[in-house]
């Protein structure tokens, strides 16, 4: 039963496309009931003023309750159908789903030979477009229509066993990828739930975790969308090690399971930008600027040549993926000149996509446009995009997004002289980091430098800031201490201080 909610309504309406909107009038309008117009007028009503309550579109219509109910229902799932027939149009899945569907209908009524003759049709495109589920739909009915005419199939050589063998090989191949993905999820949840390993002790409990899942394959033997999910598994398990040059092996293996076969990149444009994203991420986390430009160039080059294929999900994905890799794309290059474009075109994403896309995702934007800002020595704005993560209900927080922005807000503040402020905050923040078992010897070190550096009101501590960076570079070499690192370039902040300057300037004047 189609839904009946404003809000699920009024958020489908308004993730139409101009012409989706004039697709669905245009199939309205055939219609010449009272009741088909009064859903048009309800779909103006909703497009016009969205931010409504249901009262203002009900008396508009001059509705009764039920009658509004019932009109609500049937909107939404006019709206759907309407899209339905449009994506029919331009989706081979949605084409194929049809297919499959005739031959069904071509089943239950008794014209068994025209079902069959069309599964014929459909099953090598299922093959072409590695749709699984639906070849092996297909070769079940396949099999049903057979076993009818058992006689007569066995007439025809090794027809059954053909259709067995193939249903079993198919079916091996669907549980290799189920059993993958669900090694992909439980890894992966894991991770959601324990966070980096931070000692010998989590290391072990993952490595257990991990292999006992993991089945016994050869991953020769495997097909490129089963290896893809091989690499996934592997990747999100060096990943919660803190291993990142591993995963960055296990990224750019992932990708280029998709350029040795190029049909499976328009088959799934999402998996193949995670892709790119992760192996831009690791990357950046292990400092090579020339692997970084590298697949950059890639990503800018696949976009350029299919952003007009992309539907809104895979914009929706891009502007998420893309837009972090232009942000770190400047911090690698310490090029900052096309940072306030780039923080004004990721605003209207926010207005553009809302909250479908998860609050989190705009929270790490804020908080890399808040470190990118300090970085060039402006620390107002950095100050207040960390105003934007710190000001919200902690449900919609990561446990690491919320200490290290309160950190780097008194960092900021700290470059502005506001030493009591920061003198005040800091035991607080000391507390959230313990609470969110988010502690380690880096920001405990930084925390107790800016308590000293604050009641001295910066002064006279050359010494101490050499000392800390010595420690900070000291510690980012080692395994269980390296995290806090991919959050801040901690060292420059530290050489920063001590040339009274920002870190972009700074990196400026460093040796090539």
């Amino acid at each position: 039963m189609p839904i009946a909610k404003i809000e699920s309504i009024i958020e489908l309406i308004q993730v139409l496309e101009k012409s989706e909107k004039r697709l669905f009038k245009l199939q309205s309008t055939r219609q010449s009931s009272s009741s088909d117009k009064m859903y048009i007028q309800l779909f103006d009503l909703i497009d016009k003023y969205p931010n409504r309550d249901e009262n203002f579109y009900k008396d508009k219509l001059n509705l009764k309750s039920l009658q509004y109910a019932n009109l609500k229902r049937n909107l939404y799932g006019l709206i759907l159908k309407s899209l339905r027939i449009n994506s029919a149009n331009k989706d081979y899945k949605y084409q194929l789903k049809e297919l499959g569907d005739h031959a069904h209908i071509l089943f239950d009524k008794g014209l068994h030979k025209q079902s069959s003759l069309l599964i014929d049709k459909i099953k090598p495109i299922a093959i072409e477009k590695h749709e699984s589920l639906l070849l092996i739909e297909m070769i079940e009915l396949q099999k049903r229509i057979e076993s009818k005419f058992i006689t007569r199939s066995r007439n025809v050589k090794n027809k059954m066993e053909t259709l067995i063998n193939k249903s079993e090989e198919i079916n091996d191949k669907i549980n290799i990828r189920g059993t993958l993905s669900n090694l992909y999820l439980k890894i992966h949840g894991l991770y959601i739930k324990v966070n980096y390993a931070r000692d010998e002790r989590d290391t072990e409990l993952y490595k257990a975790y991990f292999y006992s899942n993991l089945p016994a394959l050869n991953k020769k033997k495997l097909r490129l969308s089963e290896q893809i999910l091989w690499h996934q598994c592997h990747l999100w398990y060096h990943h919660a090690n803190l291993n990142f040059h591993f995963c960055y092996k296990h990224a750019v293996s992932w990708i280029e399971c998709y350029h040795r076969d190029r049909s499976l990149i328009s088959h799934d444009y999402s998996n193949y930008l995670k892709g790119l994203h992760y192996v831009l991420i690791y990357s950046f986390y292990l400092e090579r600027k020339d692997k970084y430009n590298f697949w950059y160039a890639i990503l800018t080059s696949f976009r350029k040549n299919n952003l007009q294929e992309f539907s809104r999900v895979h914009l929706m994905i891009d502007y998420s993926y893309y837009n972090n890799a232009r942000l770190n794309h400047m911090v690698m290059n310490n090029k900052y000149s096309s940072l306030n474009k780039i923080v004004n075109e990721i605003k209207d994403g926010e207005a553009l996509y809302g909250n479908q896309i998860d609050q989190h995702r705009y929270n790490i934007f804020h908080y890399k446009i808040a470190s990118l800002y300090s970085y060039i020595g402006n620390y107002d704005k950095a100050i207040d995009y960390c105003n934007n993560i710190i000001a919200q209900s902690s449900s919609y927080l990561k446990k690491d997004i919320g200490p290290y922005s309160r950190l780097l807000h008194i960092m900021c503040h700290f470059r502005l002289n506001n030493f009591q402020l920061v003198e005040n905050m800091i035991e607080s923040i000391r507390s959230e980091f313990t609470i969110q078992k988010q502690s380690n010897t880096a920001v405990e070190l930084i925390l107790n430098f800016l308590k000293k550096a604050s009641r001295a009101m910066n002064f006279g501590l050359d010494d101490d800031i050499s000392k800390l960076r010595n420690r900070l570079s000291t510690l980012r070499g080692q395994q269980y201490e390296k995290l806090a690192f991919i959050y801040y370039d901690y060292e420059n902040w530290c050489q920063s201080l001590l040339y009274n300057t920002s870190v972009e300037k700074l990196i400026k004047q460093l040796p090539k």
